[in-house]
Order: structure tokens, then C-alpha cells, then sequence
């Protein structure tokens, strides 16, 4: 049971935004259904002055125009929140041009494991790309493996989406 908790309260500067936003963080976002992804964050290290978070949740009833105030549902840093919501890591190949090395982009993605799919977009002779979904791959979208992958495509060919 989870009656007298501490709950922390997130209130933003206004004179960084048009209108006041309000956050309320109960004990269910630390030791509820999410308790594994928030943990492996340090999610109460993520409650501080000056850091900035991403936040998922819903709005209250009592929101009007002037301020918003919201139940969170879902906390993540800055530098994992790439890693989390990610859905695809994308490379562009040109066909014609390209020198590259598969081997090269098969190495880099089974020393980088992860949770996103690897979606090729390969140019054809009509002008028109075509997407193929590497569906045994699924990788990183760190930035080592982007970094990697970028090194071996170019920096323009290679992008994450969600």
C-alpha cells in the first residue's frame, strides 16, 4: 500500500514559457508497473532544480489557458530519452555510388543490441527509394552505434525515427 507517500510536484519558470506548467509526480510512477524502466534510470535522481526531463502524462481536469497541470505518467532524462522512444535507425544507400562494406554495417549492429528496428532505404534506377526492414536485426539507437554506422554511410545517411 502506498498511502503516505512523499509525491513530488514539478513546476516550471514562467518567464521561460507562455504559461505556467505544473507536474505531479505520484508514488505509483516509482513503484508501480513502470518500477523497472524508472529504476534503471535512478528515477528519483531525475527530481532536481534546474534538470530537464522529458514527461508523459495526462492532463488534469482543472487545466485552463493560462496554466497546465499534468499527472505524470512517465519520466526519462534527455540522454535516454532518445534510446526510448526510438523506433527505427535508418540508412540510406545508393546503389550506384556506394562503396560500402555490409560486413561492416552486420559487425557494427551485433556489437550494438537493442530495441529498434534497422530500416534500409536503397535508391533504384527510376529515381524512387524503396524501404527494406531488417526483420532478425533489431539495434541501438546510442550514440556509438549512430557514430559507427555514420563512419561507415556518411553522416546525412544514416537518422533515427520513431
Amino acid at each position: 500500500m502506498l498511502r503516505h507517500k512523499t509525491f513530488f510536484f514539478i513546476t516550471t519558470n514562467k518567464m521561460r514559457l507562455l504559461a505556467l506548467v505544473s507536474v505531479f509526480l505520484f508514488p505509483t510512477l516509482f513503484f508501480g508497473q513502470s518500477q523497472e524502466k524508472l529504476i534503471k534510470q535512478g528515477a528519483k535522481s531525475l527530481v532536481k532544480n534546474d534538470s530537464v526531463v522529458f514527461v508523459k502524462g495526462k492532463q488534469t481536469d482543472e487545466t485552463d489557458f493560462s496554466d497546465l497541470k499534468l499527472i505524470a505518467e512517465e519520466i526519462v532524462t534527455v540522454e535516454n530519452a532518445k534510446e526510448i522512444y526510438s523506433k527505427n535507425v535508418n540508412i540510406r544507400i545508393d546503389l550506384q555510388n556506394a562503396q560500402l562494406d555490409i560486413k561492416k554495417i552486420s559487425k557494427v549492429s551485433k556489437e550494438h543490441p537493442g530495441k529498434c528496428g534497422l530500416m534500409f532505404h536503397m535508391a533504384s534506377g527510376n529515381g524512387r527509394s524503396q524501404r527494406i526492414f531488417a526483420h532478425n536485426i533489431k539495434v541501438s539507437s546510442n550514440k556509438s552505434f549512430l557514430k559507427n554506422v555514420r563512419d561507415i554511410c556518411g553522416k546525412e545517411n544514416v537518422w533515427v525515427s520513431e
